[in-house]
């Protein structure tokens, strides 16, 4: 029963180190640079949130609720990267092609 489970998961087989080596980038400019710049421009006053759904959410859970839209991005990223990887064995065109694209 586990390994049938492990198989039907999204990120079984997925490398993990390989993802967060590709996503550098991404991590630490629009979700860790991001993050920190907009709470401190927020809480300093020099700037708003521009998207009225962070913002409403925001006002309503608190200013550091922002960090859950990341993860939800960051767990979103994971998934695409898990479906393009998972599907794309086999095919003709290179998985790295399509994930280098996104």
């Amino acid at each position: 029963m586990t390994q049938s489970v492990e198989k039907s998961s999204l990120v079984y087989g997925v490398d993990l180190y390989r993802f967060l080596k590709d996503i550098k980038f991404v991590l630490l400019f629009y979700v860790i640079g991001d993050l920190l710049t907009t709470i401190y421009a927020i809480e300093t006053g020099l700037a708003q949130e521009g998207n009225p759904a962070v913002s409403t959410f925001a006002s309503m859970h608190g200013l550091y609720s922002i960090v859950l839209f990341k993860v939800f991005f960051m767990l979103a990223l994971l998934g695409s990267y898990a479906y393009i990887i998972r599907f794309s064995a086999g095919k003709k065109h290179d998985q790295t092609f399509v994930w280098d694209a996104l």
